[in-house]
């Protein structure tokens, strides 16, 4: 006699072939939907299985994170795991440009760190994958809220993109977070240079590049010990 079968698990996306994941997945999704005008928020779930969710997301406080933890137990009765990265308020324009372009999570790229907590010039490394035939910028957003085209650092290899940045910060104590960004797009993006406020950045990028790019993109917080 086989033993208990394992509960059946969706990586978002695609929608669970099971007609009971499948409904639990846009219950998820319509909860989620509730709280797409509470400003510098954003969620996306990353497993859904019938007795769990989990999401991974982003606020300037644990207070949004609470108040979805409470609506999908309240709505869905169901277990709640919660990756909540709180960033600082100058980041928060960064936090909203991701709920903005946030759509088909199947076109969303694939951003992996080595380490989520470093040094002050410690080397940081990862990669992006996911990106097919796309182009990608890879963006540092500090918590003085200035956002830095890293792209310069990206290394192509077999169906990815590999970095390995050295990470300074000028104050000493934190840790403090850094806010990375990997943005693809169907066409290239020409950027800046030189740092620029996030808040004047993010909103340009959609003006400029948003409606015709069809931009999406994954994001890591890195806590940075100065």
């Amino acid at each position: 006699q086989s033993g208990p079968q394992a509960q059946p698990v969706s990586i978002l996306p695609p929608f669970p072939a099971d007609s009971a994941l499948n409904e639990r997945t846009k219950q998820i999704k319509n909860l989620l939907a509730g709280f797409r005008d509470t400003a510098c928020f954003f969620a996306r779930p990353v497993m859904i299985r019938s007795d769990a969710v989990g999401i991974d997301g982003f606020a300037s406080s644990s207070y949004a994170f609470n108040q979805l933890d409470q609506a999908v137990t309240r709505t869905a009765g169901i277990a709640l795991d919660i990756t909540g990265h709180v960033v600082w308020s100058r980041q928060c324009a960064a936090v909203d440009f991701l709920r903005t372009i946030y759509g088909n999570d199947a076109d969303a790229p694939v951003l992996f760190v080595k380490s989520t907590m470093i040094s002050n010039g410690q080397p940081l490394s990862g990669e992006i994958t996911g990106l097919g035939d796309r182009s990608v910028v890879f963006l540092q957003v500090g918590e003085d809220g200035l956002v830095t085209d890293l792209s310069g650092a990206l290394r192509k290899s077999d169906h990815a993109r590999d970095f390995d940045v050295s990470i300074s910060h000028p104050v000493a104590g934190g840790p403090f977070p850094l806010l990375l960004i990997a943005l693809a797009s169907t066409r290239p993006l020409t950027l800046s240079d030189k740092p620029q406020p996030a808040d004047q950045f993010f909103p340009w990028l959609l003006r400029q590049w948003g409606d015709d790019h069809h931009l999406s993109a994954a994001a890591k917080l890195v806590l940075v010990k100065g």
